[in-house]
């Protein structure tokens, strides 16, 4: 594999802009059923409450935990940091993505996701956001779909369609290969 040549790291703001809105929807939420049911705010003095407040945006939003994402030529890597209870399991998965076997698009409840395979087994499941947070690593990565689909990758209709490649020339490139 060659060297990275780009990199993202998540975490420190986006950890607390998740924490904030996090808390934001649980004092709201508690607001409207208190007051729906008694018509008070009472429950602003309880440091109970607050305790549960504090407790649960935090389980919500998970503000310490950091994502890196990178990718070279020829490869991309998702490394999220271990939770406490985890241990130390590693939770890092790379792909060759010009050796992809398989692409398929599958829906789980209202979120639409799309599982890349490679060669070796390694698959990935992620929503079509979560593939490209910075432009360069997605260009990365759609080259090497394109060139795994001109391979003869299968894909479903449905990663077809979120990947937005009904006039992809590898879509093309491989309909001509079948048919002759």
């Amino acid at each position: 594999m060659g060297p990275a040549l780009i990199w993202l790291q998540y975490g420190g703001k986006e950890g607390i802009r998740r924490y904030l809105w996090s808390l934001a929807i649980l004092i709201l939420g508690i607001t409207l059923i208190v007051f729906l049911q008694y018509h008070a705010f009472d429950w602003v003095l309880s440091w109970q409450m607050w305790l549960i407040v504090v407790v649960g945006a935090y389980l919500m939003a998970d503000p310490l935990a950091r994502q890196t994402l990178s990718a070279g030529a020829d490869w991309v890597q998702w490394k999220r940091r271990p939770k406490w209870y985890e241990r130390r399991r590693d939770r890092g998965t790379f792909l060759k993505i010009y050796r992809l076997t398989k692409i398929e698009g599958y829906g789980a409840g209202a979120v639409l996701y799309l599982q890349i395979v490679d060669e070796d087994g390694r698959g990935i499941d992620r929503t079509r956001t979560e593939l490209h947070p910075d432009r360069r690593i997605w260009d990365l990565m759609y080259n090497g779909i394109q060139h795994s689909i001109a391979n003869g990758c299968e894909i479903n209709s449905l990663a077809v369609q979120m990947l937005r490649m009904e006039n992809s020339p590898a879509l093309r490139l491989r309909e001509s290969a079948d048919e002759e």
